[in-house]
This record gives C-alpha cells, structure tokens and sequence, in this order.
C-alpha cells in the first residue's frame, strides 16, 4: 500500500485571474473567449464570461491533446 499519493489540481493562484481559454471542450462545445476565475476545485475550475454567467470546466478538458487550451493574461504596465 503507498503512503502517498500524488494528485493534480487547479492551482488557487489562479482565483481573479483573467484568462483565455480557446478550443473544444469533450462534449465539442467552442470555446474562444476571456473569462476570470472565480474559484478552483480540485478537478474543477470556475470561470465567470462577460455577461456574468458562471461555467465550470473539468480538468478533463484540458487534459486531452486537442480539447481546452488555456492562458492567463497579465498586465502590463
């Protein structure tokens, strides 16, 4: 039996962050868009898009070669 076990998860730095997430996700919806992250799960990320409507988005899709893509935006100064 292992004493650990290693886990992945959405790294809660991300909470306030813009980002752009581009692609299909599995159930083949399109995806170009800016978003802010309002929260971080485990194997969830919530994301909030323009008009104020909250998505949540599994780590499956961007797992898959092919499906999301994501990038957070920084300012510049």
């Amino acid at each position: 039996m292992n004493l650990f076990i290693q886990t992945k998860a959405f790294n809660p730095s991300l909470i306030g962050c813009a980002v752009r997430i581009k692609g299909h996700d599995v159930d083949g919806e399109a995806y170009n868009r800016l978003f802010l992250v309002k929260d971080t799960e485990s194997d969830h990320i919530k994301v909030v898009n323009s008009v104020g409507s909250v998505l949540e988005i599994g780590m499956e899709n961007f797992e898959i070669p092919g499906c999301l893509e994501v990038t957070v935006l920084e300012e510049k100064e």
